[in-house]
């Protein structure tokens, strides 16, 4: 699934888990296996939404704000082992 840490697009990820219980990283270029995740919904170009895994980088600050941002949408693709492939 596609991954954002703050508000960009940070690759993809695969995680375990539920709302219940948590969320766990299973792979992800940022983030340790193990790392806490969440499921989030991030608003795109056009009225579009997709759902993400929201990472948090050990380190990594993000700045606070009022409104969500608009990502712009995404030019990458999640393969089944978690890898980004660029959008033909």
């Amino acid at each position: 699934m596609p991954a954002v840490v703050c508000d960009g697009w940070a690759g993809c990820a695969s995680a375990r888990g539920n709302e219940q219980d948590g969320w766990f990283v299973e792979r992800s270029e940022k983030v340790p296996r193990g790392s806490e995740t969440s499921v989030d919904r991030v608003a795109l170009p056009k009225g579009a939404s997709a759902t993400v895994f929201r990472l948090a980088p050990e380190g990594v600050i993000c700045p606070p704000h009022t409104v969500p941002p608009i990502l712009p949408r995404l030019d990458f693709d999640c393969s089944a082992d978690c890898r980004a492939t660029p959008k033909r």
